[in-house]
């Protein structure tokens, strides 16, 4: 949350400097999860768009690679193309942003 706010705040990014704390239960967690995958549609921008090499561009994937650098965490993005599409994968697959904590 706090690089959400400080993004948000004052686009100040003077925060990257700073290690983030964690608690040992997130420390586990973060242990557990080094990569997650995200079903991102490409057709949002600015918020989410692919360039010539399907690479995840725009404000999603700029927030996506701060929250990597803080937290080493690796985000795996499956582009769907279209809403019906996206409900495909969520149905067929247990799809969430992320494996809840313990």
């Amino acid at each position: 949350m706090r690089i959400m706010q400080n993004w948000l705040n004052r686009g100040d990014l003077s925060f990257l400097n700073t290690p983030l704390t964690f608690s040992p239960e997130e420390q586990r967690w973060l242990q557990k999860h080094r990569r997650v995958r995200l079903l991102v549609n490409p057709y949002f921008p600015p918020f989410t768009l692919v360039d010539n090499e399907d690479e995840l561009r725009g404000i999603m994937a700029d927030m996506l690679n701060i929250v990597s650098l803080q937290t080493g965490l690796q985000f795996d993005p499956i582009l769907v193309r279209n809403r019906q599409a996206l409900a495909k994968r969520m149905e067929k697959e247990d799809w969430r942003s992320c494996p809840p904590p313990p």
